[in-house]
This record gives C-alpha cells, structure tokens and sequence, in this order.
C-alpha cells in the first residue's frame, strides 16, 4: 500500500509556477474585483499563495492556500476568491497541455488607502 502510494505521487507532475502559463485572463483584466478588506488593518501589505488545478479550458479550481503571511491577515481567503478571475492557454509554451496541472499563484496585497478624517 505505501509502496502504491509513493508510485502514485512520484506519477504526479511537478507543480507548475505561475510564471510558467500565458496568462488569457487575470484580476488585473477584470473590471470589477472584490476589494481586498485585510482582516487586520495595521498592515501595509499581505501575501498569499494558493495552488490549484487547472482545467481543460485554462480555468482554475479545487484551489487551497498553501501559503499566507501573515497568517491572520485574511490574504488567503481574498485569494481564493480571487481565482475565479484567472484562465491560462490551455498548454504551455513547450506545447504540453495544462489540464490537470497543479499551479502555484503568487498574491501580494496591499490594503486600500485609508480616507483622511
């Protein structure tokens, strides 16, 4: 049985960077975003990574966060939500097909700027 499942994750391409796709759609492309509203407001900046599959149609799902810092800052969460707004080619610049990949995207977060009182 461990046997089994060594050869199962050995056969599991390795995780693809966010670097490594054309990206056809992003959250800089989209036209309305959810604000990003850090559940700590004394950060200047936050930062998450979320990994996920990729589908068929460059679209990614089955995401989680892999990496948050810091981890209260609710960076995670906007990320996951943010997901829905990326779709990649559906191969990469090699010509190997990306469905069924899992990639690593990387968020680096700003909270909005603070209105003057």
């Amino acid at each position: 049985m461990l046997f089994a499942a060594l050869l199962a994750l050995a056969a599991e391409p390795a995780v693809l960077n966010a670097r490594d796709l054309r990206w056809l759609e992003s959250p800089a492309t989209a036209r309305r975003l959810p604000a990003f509203a850090p559940t700590r407001t004394d950060l200047p900046q936050a930062s998450a990574i979320i990994r996920c599959r990729i589908t068929g149609g460059g679209r990614l799902t089955d995401c989680v966060v892999v990496e948050e810092t810091p981890a209260d800052a609710g960076a995670g969460a906007y990320a996951l939500r943010l997901a829905r707004f990326f779709r990649a080619e559906p191969r990469m610049t090699d010509g190997s097909p990306v469905k069924g990949r899992l990639v690593d995207v990387p968020f680096r977060l700003s909270p909005p700027p603070r209105s003057a009182p």
